[in-house]
């Protein structure tokens, strides 16, 4: 059985990594930038939008929501 931050990634995998796709192709970042501006990896960005979850936690979550001007709520969950 999967332990509780194994499904979290899971979670935030799919859902998370569309919405800051999305978001990103909106704003016309590249991954390059959004690494820059969340402070993270290049490779972890890739990771998380192609659903892999990058390891996320809820610092991460909250680099990247900044970068992109949007919320960690509706980032990691589609909600506000």
């Amino acid at each position: 059985m999967p332990d509780t931050r194994q499904l979290m990634r899971q979670e935030l995998g799919g859902g998370f990594g569309r919405r800051l796709r999305q978001k990103r192709l909106e704003l016309g970042y590249s991954v390059d930038k959004l690494a820059e501006m969340a402070q993270l990896g290049r490779a972890q960005i890739v990771r998380i939008e192609r659903g892999e979850g990058g390891d996320a936690g809820i610092a991460t979550v909250a680099m990247i929501a900044s970068g992109l001007g949007v919320s960690p709520g509706w980032l990691a969950f589609g909600a506000d």
